[in-house]
């Protein structure tokens, strides 16, 4: 896009009068006034513009109007990062591939430097964009305010009372990561991908097509496989809030916990000591068992299998808990069990992992590592039983 400053200059010049003499004459400016007056605070501006002249016409008269208001702090606009590339109707798939993303990524450089005092302000706004704006602010829960044409008060669009579903992302973590490379040569192509999400080719073909056909996915003419706009929103909210945590929002990981721990207690035999969530000074063991007669310790993990969260096991559990164990209990063989919930056997594209995890729980105090996974069909209406879990050889995944 080509942007005559000289032209631009004139343009500015003929408008900028009849803008400071009609109170509403720009939406823009007429909204953030109101907005002023509802939070009670001067405001710092950020100006975003679309790739058109047009757009970045009208963000250099208002970068310039809003300095003229005591209410506005400051006006923030440079043109290097603020005019969005992509941000067009011309061409729809470079709008979706490409404006969308520069969008989400520019807004979100916004918002990490004033997390709890952002507001996104779509009056005026590039119509095209309303909808991506306020499934945003749903998400991240950012304040998102409009003022319709005709209107003279400020809108806020409600914050409805659903949160969206993770389980698809934390199922095929691994699927939404490899989609998510920036560079695209490190993008798989789809033969490749399809290992993510299901060791049966067919079933894998069909859950390809049904994050393709939920606008999550998107499948070059190359055949490489890459997330949406949609669907980096999704999994770049999930890795900043739940991911750290192992399971999505803490609830199915303590529900699995707690089902583990109900057949532990159930199955194995009565003099051993078994513990829910045991703490050794700073860490902690989801579940503990210890026999004393034997005088083994087994401590136990129960982690998402799509999600299965490596680093966080590698760092709390291995290198920070199986030290204190040990410590405690010197005498004692010890155990490392990790038990993974998942739908589907889905397990090969995460050997490597697993088996460089098992290597350093030995190097860490581990007698014994072993992999376990709970088949979580139907759980939430039964107990855990024999039949639901198995032992994973990591040799023959």
């Amino acid at each position: 896009m080509q942007f005559n400053l000289t032209l631009s200059s004139v343009l500015r010049k003929k408008i900028q009068p009849w803008i400071r003499n009609q109170e509403s004459a720009a939406a823009e400016i007429y909204s953030l006034l109101k907005l002023q007056k509802k939070v009670g605070k001067q405001l710092e501006v950020y100006l975003l513009a679309s790739e058109t002249i047009l757009s970045r016409l009208a963000v250099e008269i208002l970068y310039e109007e809003l300095q003229n208001h005591q209410q506005i702090k400051s006006v923030n606009f440079d043109p290097k990062v603020d005019v969005i590339p992509g941000l067009q109707v011309a061409d729809p798939s470079y709008f979706r591939d490409t404006g969308l993303l520069n969008l989400m990524k520019r807004i979100n450089d916004i918002v990490d430097n004033a997390p709890k005092k952002a507001i996104i302000n779509m009056t005026g706004g590039f119509k095209a964009v309303v909808p991506f704006l306020a499934i945003y602010g749903q998400l991240y829960g950012v304040p998102t305010y409009y003022i319709f044409e005709e209107a003279e008060e400020l809108i806020q669009i409600p914050e409805f009372p659903i949160n969206f579903d993770f389980s698809l992302v934390e199922d095929y973590y691994t699927a939404f990561e490899d989609a998510n490379k920036g560079n695209v040569d490190k993008l798989k192509t789809k033969s490749a991908f399809l290992i993510n999400l299901d060791n049966d080719p067919g079933k894998a073909e069909k859950l390809l097509e049904n994050f393709v056909r939920r606008q999550l996915f998107k499948i070059a003419e190359t055949e490489k496989v890459s997330l949406t706009v949609y669907g980096k929103l999704l999994f770049e909210y999930f890795k900043t809030n739940y991911s750290s945590r192992g399971d999505s929002g803490n609830f199915i990981g303590e529900f699995m916990e707690l089902k583990l721990y109900e057949f532990l207690i159930t199955t194995r035999p009565k003099d051993l000591k078994i513990f829910h969530s045991h703490k050794f000074d700073n860490y902690e063991a989801d579940l503990l068992i210890v026999d004393h007669n034997q005088k083994t310790v087994e401590v136990i993990e129960c982690k998402p299998g799509g999600n299965v969260p490596f680093s966080d096991i590698k760092k709390k559990k291995i290198k920070g808990l199986l030290p204190e164990v040990k410590k405690q209990y010197r005498d004692y063989e010890i155990h490392f069990l990790i038990y993974c919930y998942h739908q589907s056997a889905n397990w090969k594209h995460l050997q490597s992992k697993m088996h460089e995890t098992s290597q350093l729980a030995t190097q860490f105090g581990a007698d014994k590592v072993k992999w376990y996974w709970i088949q979580t069909d139907k759980l939430s209406t039964q107990k855990i039983s024999k039949q639901n879990i198995q032992e994973i050889n990591l040799e023959e995944v």
